[in-house]
């Protein structure tokens, strides 16, 4: 179990060591390892279990700046296309390979960040169906995230309330309000989407998958079906 976290200024305000602190212990389990790195306006870190080999990890390019929480599955054939020491830096190469939608051409578990430095951009991503959970905060001029929305709040970093509109949604079992969690102002990526931020204050969220558009074989019995999955 590995958990991701990190703080964006926009302003180029340099990150503290002490609001990288805040919210590395805000994220982390009882007994967790954190690991941090600081990068001027840029803050990364991650935090795992004590007994077990962290699945997250840093990548730190001229250029970018890759923190995740990633399992890969498609390895093989993604090495013949490029060579990569770590799945972070799979993920430098493919964004600079494909741009923004490069998780269409990743099959695995994911939640991670991407921070072009040339663009002075910052690239939230989830996996597919989302398997592993990525919650943020933006205010404009800064960006804070983490693997759950919990240790973004109880970092104090910043102050909400409960949204009782989200507590009322979820009481019903209705799934309307998805990327909205517990927290005001406190959002999920939606699972295959990503969401960017930029220094004038805007974001934009994307779908790269689409399933919807997946072809169908309606000859199929359940048998094969179930057999070929």
């Amino acid at each position: 179990m590995s958990f991701i976290f990190g703080i964006v200024n926009f302003d180029q305000k340099a990150v503290s060591r002490e609001e990288i602190r805040l919210l590395g212990n805000g994220v982390k389990w009882e007994n967790f390892i954190v690991h941090t790195e600081g990068y001027g306006n840029v803050a990364l870190g991650y935090c795992h279990h004590p007994q077990r080999q962290p699945k997250a990890g840093l990548f730190h390019g001229e250029d970018l700046l890759v923190l995740g929480d990633i399992r890969i599955y498609n390895n093989e054939e993604l090495g013949k296309i490029f060579d990569y020491a770590s799945p972070e830096e799979a993920f430098a190469k493919a964004y600079r390979l494909w741009g923004t939608d490069f998780a269409n051409h990743i099959n695995g578990d994911f939640a991670a960040l991407i921070f072009d430095r040339c663009s002075e951009q910052a690239h939230l991503i989830r996996d597919h169906i989302g398997a592993r959970p990525l919650s943020y905060r933006f205010d404009e001029h800064k960006l804070i995230f983490a693997s759950h929305e919990f240790g973004l709040v109880k970092s104090g970093l910043f102050r909400t309330d409960l949204s009782e509109k989200k507590l009322i949604n979820r009481f019903f079992s209705q799934g309307e309000m998805y990327k909205q969690t517990v927290f005001k102002q406190v959002l999920k990526v939606v699972p295959g989407h990503g969401v960017s931020f930029a220094a004038d204050g805007s974001h934009t969220v994307r779908k790269y998958w689409n399933p919807e558009s997946i072809l169908k074989n309606k000859s199929l019995t359940f048998e094969v079906a179930a057999a070929r999955l």
